[in-house]
């Protein structure tokens, strides 16, 4: 869990994303701090896709399936995943929330986009 500014300044996506994913989570104060600091101290030019209106309002559509499908979506894309179409309908198609939060949790450390798929 990422607690610190220095931290959150190693991996400014996937931390903005762990805001996303422990949304529910009592450490998501602390993974805010830590974003919100992170990003007052990145330039404008790298800072600004990670703090685009679109992303925050996916962050803040706690419950909605389709929010966590694009935050699935963005994590996978960001640590250079392929999400083949067919991967990608399934995950865009899907309408739980909580397997998509599950998903989203494998996502940050998945091999492969089969790896989110694998329910333990």
């Amino acid at each position: 869990m990422i607690h610190t500014t220095t931290e959150a300044r190693k991996d400014l996506a996937l931390t903005t994303l762990a805001a996303i994913t422990h949304a529910d989570s009592p450490d998501v104060a602390a993974i805010l701090k830590a974003v919100s600091s992170a990003l007052r101290e990145t330039p404008e030019q790298l800072s600004c896709p990670l703090a685009d209106e679109e992303i925050r309002d996916e962050g803040r559509a706690e419950g909605r399936a389709e929010g966590r499908a694009d935050a699935l979506l963005i994590v996978l894309e960001q640590r250079g995943v392929a999400v083949p179409d067919e991967a990608r309908d399934r995950i865009t198609r899907c309408g739980d929330p909580e397997q998509l939060r599950r998903r989203l949790a494998r996502a940050v450390t998945a091999a492969s986009v089969e790896d989110v798929f694998v329910e333990p």
